[in-house]
């Protein structure tokens, strides 16, 4: 939550929609007192038990009414101007439905994430990649990584909503993806 404390964009048009999926270890005080404290409002939700990402993912969703929507891990680490950067995707590239940063692997060597992934067998995985800026430039993609997306609103009500066949988590991201593509969104 700190890393949000220092997003560089205007404070009023900015609502936290959290789901706590059923812990025990405090997080629900916690939520409570930030609730009532953070520079931004925030909405927690709780859930009884942990009922995966999908389906916590889709009351905050219905909750809001903002024309973008941004879905954020919880281990995540933002730049202060994050939001602002993946806005201005959306002014550039019309038809955009979602768009998503580089991630980078929280290390000391800066390793861009999930370079060594290896999906099909037929894909021949590369070492572990370090990041010297080959990758910052703006491209249509049909996958991006799910802990940090900025999303139209409207994708939701065209593509539906995160599957819960898919709790407790994933695969949720790259099926919804496939139904934002379907739709001639394009994914950046």
């Amino acid at each position: 939550m700190n890393c949000l404390l220092k997003t560089d964009y205007p404070s009023e048009k900015l609502k936290i929609y959290i789901t706590d999926n059923g812990s025990n270890d405090g997080t629900l005080e916690y939520l409570n007192d930030l609730s009532k404290n953070f520079i931004f409002q925030v909405f927690p939700e709780f859930l009884k038990i942990n009922s995966g990402v999908p389906y916590g993912l889709s009351p905050l969703i219905l909750q809001g009414s903002a024309e973008l929507v941004a879905m954020l891990d919880d281990d995540i680490t933002l730049p202060s101007n994050w939001l602002k950067e993946l806005v201005k995707i959306f002014s550039k590239r019309p038809y955009c439905g979602m768009t998503a940063p580089k991630i980078l692997n929280d290390n000391s060597v800066n390793t861009i994430q999930n370079s060594d992934f290896q999906m099909l067998p037929s894909y021949q995985a590369h070492e572990i990649e370090l990041d010297n800026g080959q990758a910052n430039y703006i491209s249509r993609t049909s996958h991006i990584r799910g802990c940090c997306n900025l999303y139209q609103r409207d994708v939701f009500s065209n593509c539906g909503l995160f599957d819960i066949k898919f709790s407790p988590s994933q695969f949720d991201d790259p099926d919804h993806q496939i139904a934002v593509l379907a739709r001639s969104y394009e994914i950046i």
